[in-house]
Formats: C-alpha cells, structure tokens, sequence
C-alpha cells in the first residue's frame, strides 16, 4: 500500500515537471514574440515620423520667405 502510493506521487511529480517545462516553453516563445513585436512597432513609428517630418520641412522651406 505505502510503496503504491510512493509510486504513484513520483509519477505525478514528474508529470508536474513535463507541464511546467511545458509552460516554461510557451511562456518564453510568447515573450519573443512579444519583444519582435514591440521592436517592429517601434521601427514604423520611427518610418512614419522620418516620413512626416521631410515633407514638413520642405513645406515651411518652400513657404517661409
């Protein structure tokens, strides 16, 4: 009975450890994704104020006397 029940509490303590490596697993694959993600926003909107500031100052260049 004892050594039943041993047997049975080391195979869910390694079934533990499978889940959390598991977890582990998704939650580092998700905090890449999210650092590329964060990163590739931060590129557009550096595109996008490079875009917008030539056009304005070639606007005030041209109606500035």
């Amino acid at each position: 009975m004892l050594l039943t029940r041993a047997k049975e509490q080391q195979r869910l303590l390694e079934l533990n450890e499978q889940q959390a490596q598991r977890i582990q697993q998704i939650l580092v694959g998700e905090t890449k994704a999210t650092i590329r993600a964060e990163g590739r926003k931060q590129w557009l909107f550096f595109a996008l104020g490079v875009a917008a500031s030539v056009p304005v100052g070639v606007l005030i260049n041209i109606l500035v006397p």
